[in-house]
């Protein structure tokens, strides 16, 4: 009798007493089959797909200042009773704070960002994820260089109001709009007396 014998005679006895165990109280339960086979066919699986259409803040911004503000101007001085300056002014400031305000909004968004990456390139440092965290730190760099953008847009605009570049694409372009919706208004009021 050799030492795997002693072993295999101890394992064989304490499944025998386990047998006897179960079989000493002679209760036997059937397991039902509906526990674990399904009979019916699954429901169609729906798989989300993760949103790569995200637009950055500093596109939005971008977006804004393309928006078609000639078109915009024509049609607050067709449909405004008089068209005069002060319409033309108030609206201008309006957009010049919407631009502000989306400009914050953005700045909010990307330092939001890079504090999320900062917390996921501290962890993937810490569990060694080198490329991972390289990646990160050019998504973190590019980020960094967006948000400058957008502090500089932010500074030009509340230290030069009308005679930044931003406010100037905006400006020309509902101004230009507002004359001919102007002209326009004239022409038609000329025709009609």
């Amino acid at each position: 009798m050799g030492i795997f014998d002693l072993f295999k005679k101890r394992n064989s006895n304490s499944d025998h007493s386990q047998n006897n165990l179960s079989n000493n109280n002679g209760f036997k339960m059937p397991i039902p089959k509906e526990i674990f086979i399904e009979e019916k066919e699954p429901d169609e699986i729906i798989i989300e797909k993760p949103r790569k259409n995200k637009i950055n803040p500093l596109e939005k911004v971008f977006e804004f200042l393309q928006t078609d503000f000639e078109e915009m101007g024509y049609r607050d001085a067709i449909n405004e009773a008089e068209a005069e300056d002060g319409i033309r002014n108030q609206r201008l400031n309006a957009l010049r704070q919407d631009l502000r305000i989306l400009i914050e909004h953005s700045i909010l968004k990307i330092e939001e960002a890079l504090s999320d990456i900062d917390t996921k390139i501290t962890r993937a440092t810490r569990n060694g994820l080198i490329d991972t965290v390289d990646n990160l730190r050019n998504e973190r760099a590019k980020l960094s260089n967006e948000l400058e953008k957008l502090k500089e847009m932010k500074t030009d605009i509340l230290k030069k109001n009308e005679s930044s570049d931003w406010m100037r694409i905006i400006s020309e372009k509902y101004d230009l709009g507002f004359r001919r919706g102007v002209a326009e208004k004239f022409k038609t009021d000329s025709l009609l007396k």
